[in-house]
C-alpha cells in the first residue's frame, strides 16, 4: 500500500507531467480567467488520463504486442483517448448542461491532450504484470493529480495577474511564463523526496 501512495505522490510532484515531462503544456496554457472552468478541465482531464492510460496499458499488452502490432501504439492510444473522451462529454453534456455549455470545445480537446496520449505512450515500456499493472495505475492517477493540481494551480495564479501591478512589458504571458517556469522549479524541489 505504501508503495502504490508513493507512486501517487512521486507522479504528481517528483516527476511532474506539465512541469518535468512538459506534457500537457498546452492545456495549461489555455486555461480561462476563471476558476471553476479550470477545475472542471481538470477534473475532465484527470478522468480522460486514468481511464485511457489503463485501457491502452491493456490493449497494449493483451492485443497489440502478442499480434506484432507495437508500431501501431500512437494510432491506438489517439482513436481509444478520443473514443473514451466523446463518451465522456457526451455524459458530461448530459448531467452538467451548465458545464457542457461553457467548455464546448475544451472537454474534447482533452482527449487528444499529449499528456493523456504521452503517459500511454510511456507506460506502453513497461513489462506485463498484475503488480506493473497496478503500479501503472497508480502512476496515471498520480500525474492525473500533479496535471490538476498544475492546472488549478496556474489558474488561481492567472487570476491573481491579472490585477497585479505588474510593468506592461510583463503583463499576460510573459509574467505568466515567468510564474510557471518558478512553479516548476518548486516542484524539482521535491525530487529527492521519494
Amino acid at each position: 500500500m505504501s508503495d502504490i501512495a508513493s507512486l501517487i505522490l512521486a507522479a504528481a510532484l517528483v516527476n511532474s507531467a506539465v512541469f518535468i515531462q512538459l506534457l500537457g503544456v498546452s492545456a495549461v496554457a489555455n486555461f480561462s480567467e476563471r476558476l471553476q472552468p479550470a477545475i472542471d478541465i481538470a477534473l475532465f482531464t484527470a478522468v480522460v488520463l486514468i481511464l485511457s492510460s489503463t485501457i491502452n496499458q491493456l490493449l497494449f499488452w493483451f492485443v497489440l504486442s502478442p499480434l506484432g502490432l507495437e508500431m501501431l501504439k500512437l494510432i491506438v492510444f489517439v482513436v481509444i483517448s478520443s473514443i473514451l473522451t466523446t463518451v465522456l462529454a457526451i455524459i458530461v453534456r448530459k448531467n452538467f448542461k451548465l458545464t457542457a455549455r461553457q467548455q464546448p470545445i475544451e472537454f474534447y480537446l482533452a482527449g487528444i491532450n499529449s499528456a493523456v496520449v504521452g503517459l500511454s505512450l510511456l507506460n506502453s515500456s513497461i513489462t506485463p504484470s498484475l503488480t506493473n499493472f497496478f503500479n501503472t495505475v497508480a502512476v496515471s492517477a498520480g500525474s492525473a493529480l500533479g496535471f490538476a493540481f498544475v492546472l488549478i494551480g496556474l489558474g488561481a495564479i492567472k487570476i491573481r495577474l491579472t490585477t497585479s501591478d505588474a510593468p506592461d512589458a510583463l503583463r499576460n504571458n510573459p509574467i505568466m511564463l515567468t510564474s510557471a517556469g518558478i512553479a516548476a522549479m518548486g516542484f524539482l524541489g521535491f525530487t529527492g523526496l521519494f
